[in-house]
């Protein structure tokens, strides 16, 4: 009985985790959108047809905006002021927010871009290896190690290790964080892609 309450709060808890950041992007894109509905009316009522498949001119108008505007902020991102202002933005805002590192990785390997933070590796600990992301190494020879939690990998256990006990795995993001969600079911791929530097 305890093993099937422990079974139903981690599997629970391992479904919050997933689906919260997603209800909440999804609440703040509809409700970015209806503030920009308003606004972009004027422009909308410049079209000779007020909706067009069912949705109206004005929403179809504000989503172009968003874009738009989304597309301009990515290209000002890859000019060196405006990388230096988006570090500063998210070093102040962002960062202090519990699990936006993860998300924003998780974002990039979607995207093919490449994460900054949060390389796959095995730690080795007493005589056994668990499954973690090296995060940040550090001039010492250290390097601070994120320990996912199974079933729930946002959240966990940071650990600084020397770097000797790494072994860097040639797995995205994605593969690893797929095993985390099924309990360690595909981990056998993964110790397959251990890196031979």
């Amino acid at each position: 009985m305890k093993n099937l309450t422990r079974f139903i709060k981690t599997t629970l808890a391992g479904g919050f985790f997933v689906v919260l950041p997603v209800v909440l992007i999804g609440l703040l894109l509809v409700e970015t959108v209806n503030i920009l509905v308003g606004l972009v009316r004027p422009v909308a009522e410049l079209f000779p047809v007020e909706e067009l498949g069912g949705i109206g001119m004005a929403r179809i108008v504000a989503v172009f905006f968003l874009l738009t505007f989304c597309f301009i902020v990515g290209l000002l991102m890859r000019t060196r002021l405006g990388m230096q202002l988006g570090r500063s933005f998210e070093r102040r805002l962002l960062m202090p927010i519990p699990g936006y590192q993860l998300i924003k990785s998780i974002s990039q390997r979607f995207a093919g871009a490449d994460a900054e933070h949060f390389a796959p590796c095995l730690v080795s600990s007493d005589g056994k290896f668990v499954i973690g992301f090296a995060v940040d190494e550090h001039e010492n020879g250290l390097v601070t190690v994120f320990v996912p939690w199974a079933p729930t990998p946002a959240a966990g256990t940071l650990e600084i290790v020397p770097k000797d006990r790494l072994r860097p795995l040639d797995a995205s993001m994605g593969e690893v964080l797929d095993s985390f969600f099924h309990y360690g079911v595909g981990s056998e791929k993964l110790l397959g892609r251990i890196r031979r530097d």
